[in-house]
């Protein structure tokens, strides 16, 4: 009987983690329309390739779409802390940093460590 309510946890588990990472991957595929919404407003302040564009975009939308779904999620996190930097895009940087929040509530459940 303990194998079997084993079985049944492990299975269960792993369809959690499978619908974790769903969400995450749903979440994730979001980041382009909020790049959308967040450039413009950095860029009526600072002209694209200006130097503080450069400093808060250093390599334009490539890191938000390459590298591991962590690795993607850390670059939000990247960004926000950039953005603390000029107090005139505070609002901007707090609606970046609360969508770093949620991505990373995503992404502890969407990745499980593997069995032993």
């Amino acid at each position: 009987m303990g194998f079997s309510n084993a079985y049944v946890r492990w299975i269960f588990a792993k369809g959690s983690q499978k619908a974790a990472a769903l969400d995450l991957n749903k979440t994730l595929l979001s980041i382009n329309q909020k790049l959308k919404q967040w450039e413009p407003q950095v860029y009526f302040l600072y002209p694209e390739d200006s130097k503080d564009e450069k400093t808060i975009f250093p390599h334009k939308r490539t890191p938000f779409y390459k590298g591991s779904d962590i690795a993607r999620c850390e670059q939000i996190h990247v960004l926000a802390n950039q953005l603390a930097n000029y107090p005139t895009l505070a609002t901007l940087c707090t609606e970046v940093l609360n969508f770093y929040k949620l991505l990373e509530s995503k992404c502890a459940p969407a990745t499980v460590p593997k069995e032993t």
